[in-house]
């Protein structure tokens, strides 16, 4: 599922920003049915997010479905039965970092 959300632009500080600002939501279905889903939310001053998949789209692992620009935010939506890889601070790369890994 892909959807766009427009909203208002005002700083990623607030916490109603991550309801009110411009927002893509990708949610991501395995075959088995499992979900994960990314939030990529606008920064004030960049209000612009890029669709770059359309809904119904099958993507590899690794493929790029969308952009934000410079300091906007991406939440990351995982199932509670995963193995968190990184920690908090750590760069992570699009399309290459390993962020969680599902467990049985």
């Amino acid at each position: 599922m892909v959807k766009h959300t427009p909203g208002t632009s005002i700083g990623l500080n607030t916490p109603e920003s991550t309801l009110t600002n411009e927002r893509n939501t990708t949610v991501f279905e395995r075959e088995d049915g499992i979900k994960a889903g990314v939030v990529q939310i606008a920064a004030r001053g960049v209000n612009r997010c890029i669709v770059m998949s359309k809904e119904g789209e099958i993507l590899k692992r690794g493929e790029i479905f969308g952009k934000i620009r410079w300091g906007s935010q991406a939440d990351l939506v995982i199932p509670r039965n995963c193995e968190i890889l990184v920690r908090e601070g750590e760069q992570v790369h699009a399309g290459s970092t390993i962020i969680a890994k599902l467990l049985k």
